[in-house]
């Protein structure tokens, strides 16, 4: 059978747009739309009192339990482990230290309000973080 050099080109041509548009981070699509994420004063806000909250973790699969205190100390509570934090509301991210995830390394996520006391948070790659679930 012989092939036609065109016919390949334009085919592989069409698998890159294909994978290329996969690529689009979940959070760029958010914005794409025009949903904003929350600003410093609305995150601010928000971290103004005592939360508790259920976090389920896209990359674990799993849910935990959050606590989050004004002042900037948190909680973290799951089913094999603890740990207790802090956090910090900057240029429109919430940033986490926890004394032993990550090694005490920071983590900012940016949060979009969802609704419903739901919202996704996500890494500053565009990578989804998860979706908190305040109770």
């Amino acid at each position: 059978m012989k092939r036609n050099p065109q016919l390949v080109s334009i085919v592989l041509i069409s698998l890159l747009i294909v994978v290329l548009g996969g690529c689009i981070s979940a959070k760029q699509k958010k914005l794409d739309l025009g949903i904003k994420p929350m600003n410093d004063q609305e995150l601010k806000a928000l971290f103004s009192k005592p939360m508790n909250a259920s976090f389920y973790s896209n990359k674990r699969n799993n849910t935990i339990s959050l606590q989050y205190y004004p002042g900037g100390s948190q909680k973290l509570i799951a089913s094999t482990f603890s740990d207790e934090g802090t956090y910090i509301i900057v240029n429109g991210e919430q940033c986490s230290k926890w004394k032993v995830i990550r090694n005490g390394a920071e983590l900012c996520t940016t949060w979009f309000d969802i609704g419903g006391n739901k919202y996704e948070t996500f890494n500053r790659n565009g990578s989804k973080s998860g979706t908190l679930t305040l109770k």
